[in-house]
């Protein structure tokens, strides 16, 4: 969105272009000024910030209620333009990133689900585990020590002849009163994995099995305990099982078949980090029709009934928002279908819980057990103030440590879906009818309201009326404005935090470059229209400007600029590139004509300054929205 890393490196190396005002709107700069606001990015921010609560939903309008009040309170005037509903053709490498974003969502979310379904199995299992007999345990940990459970069933695929071999030659080791419980299906056997055969034909003769070559659990296992590391220890544990009746026979190799496959399953959802380059991503002529199913989505609006009974409005509303789920679903089926989701790499969140799931395994599995865990949060006995300061004086302070099942507990309650909830709250797109809710809300509020018709958009609406004179600021967070070479009002929201301005014109100017050098300097960096040449950043782009004064001039004598370009998107020709050039080009040169603007912006700014009507704007909030203000005797 906007020019890419052009803020960051403006604040790194000319911040003196840079004006704060951390008293917001009451600095005298903005009394009495308009100020042009990009709503269809505002009112997205308001619907993803929006959390859980009683007022789940009504991000957006309580974000638009806080912000105008706010500025009303300091005499400035707000100005809110949307984006007409539409594509815009020339902001398709824009919609193929913000798709790209939306494929990492899903397959983030996605991995999570697997996650929570692979905890509440290995819950179940590690619950049968801790009623087993120590001896029983001991059995299972001494396995996992050796093995750490690299071992699976042979599929179904191998020879039969082979399997029945295998099974008479079992049937002849060792009797068994109950059949092997069904594993759940497991991933297809790697070079290392040892057949679950070795472990029933290890269980009665004394033989050590060879660990060298087998990797351990992704996270780190700690060290054995010098006790159980002596060969005669293991041995021992080894030699006892043929003693074991074939009940405890049983139970040990059951528990571990249903172990393995999922400690195996952790194993492959390991997916570490990812290089820039290496990240997966959508790129022109592959994207099939997703781009305007998303649109769609976007433009979804309920039809409203004409029916004067409530339940059936509700009804309808629902039906609608099942529809618009269902066209979300597709839309998500066809992103996997064009990208391999589970090649996409974990956050640094998600990589802290997988780094606890493993570790959680190898606590509970440990050889030998580990001490009774105490409570993560001990009670503490009340002891004579003297008695305190001996024991802490003369005794090793007691570190507490919490149990690992309270730890899997956690995990699966609260840590998992903490993180789950982050990709689930940047899916749900906000909708065509919740935009127009926020228009409707604004004029009850008295703000003029524009549309930026297509192929134009907010923030160019906004430049012009502000290279006009009509408004003096515009608010967004897109740095398009500074292409435009307009007064970029940047934190607009939220209400705590300081407002920057930037302005395009002076920045140029600090920048020692002409108009056209200037916008292509932008350009070269990726814009909503282009996309960035790899490895050229500010810096770079920058020169390349200076030297050659036009992107055409460097392609020319930069021909390696193409092959980067080409590595990183296949389908994008250099005659192909400059057509998208071009495109970014008459975006930020062709600017929207005001004149069909000027009298209602007029017209709304006379309605803004007549006096507010609290009273109609709270019945509105509570009649249309469920919002209600509490009552001043019981404010704090």
């Amino acid at each position: 969105m906007g020019i890419t890393g052009l803020v960051s490196w403006v604040k790194k190396f000319h911040p003196e272009v840079i004006v704060h005002f951390p008293n917001r709107w009451a600095s005298a700069n903005f009394t009495g000024k308009k100020v042009a606001i990009d709503a269809t990015l505002m009112t997205n921010r308001y619907h993803f910030a929006s959390r859980d609560g009683p007022f789940k939903g009504k991000g957006e309008i309580i974000g638009w209620y806080n912000l105008i009040t706010e500025m009303r309170a300091f005499g400035v005037q707000p100005i809110a333009i949307w984006d007409e509903r539409g594509t815009r053709e020339w902001k398709a490498p824009e919609a193929l990133k913000r798709l790209t974003t939306r494929a990492n969502h899903l397959a983030r979310k996605n991995h999570e689900n697997e996650r929570l379904i692979r905890l509440e199995s290995l819950r179940e299992v590690f619950k049968e585990f801790q009623i087993m007999s120590k001896e029983e345990k001991d059995i299972i940990r001494a396995h996992w020590e050796t093995t750490r459970f690299m071992f699976m069933r042979p599929e179904e695929s191998e020879n039969e002849n082979e399997l029945k071999l295998q099974e008479h030659h079992l049937k002849n080791k060792i009797e068994f009163s109950n059949p092997l419980p069904t594993p759940p299906p497991t991933p297809k056997r790697s070079d290392h994995d040892v057949p679950l055969e070795t472990v029933r034909s290890g269980l009665d003769k004394s033989t050590n099995i060879e660990t060298a070559g087998l990797p351990l659990t992704p996270p780190p296992t700690p060290p054995l305990p010098s006790g159980i590391a002596e060969p005669s220890k293991a041995a021992q544990l080894n030699s006892t099982l043929s003693e074991a009746d074939s009940e405890v026979i049983d139970r040990v190799v059951g528990m571990i078949d249903s172990l393995a496959p999922l400690i195996q399953e952790y194993r492959d959802s390991q997916r570490g980090t990812t290089k820039k380059e290496d990240e997966i991503h959508l790129t022109l002529g592959m994207e099939g029709g997703i781009v305007e199913m998303e649109e769609e989505i976007r433009e979804w609006i309920p039809n409203k009934k004409t029916t004067s009974n409530a339940e059936g409005q509700d009804r309808s509303k629902e039906e609608k928002d099942k529809d618009r789920e269902e066209k979300l679903e597709e839309l998500d089926y066809a992103l996997e279908e064009l990208l391999p989701l589970n090649q996409i790499s974990e956050t640094p969140r998600q990589m802290a819980l997988s780094r606890e799931e493993g570790k959680i395994i190898s606590d509970i599995l440990s050889t030998p057990p580990l001490p009774p865990f105490k409570s993560a949060y001990p009670t503490l006995t009340s002891k004579p103030q003297s008695e305190i300061a001996t024991a802490t004086s003369e005794e090793p302070s007691e570190v507490y440590e919490e149990d690992p099942i309270e730890r899997l507990d956690n995990l699966i309650k609260f840590e998992l879906p903490m993180v789950k909830s982050i990709y689930e709250r940047a899916l749900d797109i906000p909708s065509a009818a919740d935009h127009e809710d926020c228009k409707e809300f604004l004029k009850v509020m008295g703000v003029p309201v524009l549309e930026a018709k297509i192929p134009y958009e907010a923030e160019g609406l906004a430049s012009a009326l502000a290279k006009n004179g009509l408004v003096d600021y515009v608010a967004t967070e897109d740095s398009d404005v500074l292409a435009y070479e307009g007064p970029l009002l940047k934190n607009i929201s939220p209400i705590t935090s300081t407002l920057s301005l930037i302005s395009g014109s002076k920045l140029r100017e600090k920048l020692n470059l002409t108009p056209s050098e200037y916008l292509d300097f932008l350009i070269l960096l990726g814009t909503d229209a282009s996309p960035r040449i790899p490895t050229i950043g500010p810096i770079n782009a920058l020169k390349l400007i200076k030297l050659y004064k036009s992107i055409e001039n460097i392609l020319n004598n930069q021909p390696n600029l193409i092959k980067k370009l080409k590595n990183s998107y296949p389908s994008i020709s250099k005659e192909n590139f400059l057509k998208l050039i071009y495109n970014a080009r008459k975006v930020f040169k062709e600017l929207p004509l005001i004149e069909n603007f000027k009298l209602e912006l007029e017209l709304g700014l006379k309605q803004e300054q007549k006096e507010w009507n609290e009273e109609l704007i709270e019945n509105y909030l509570k009649d249309k929205h469920g919002i209600s203000f509490i009552p001043k005797k019981y404010e704090l």
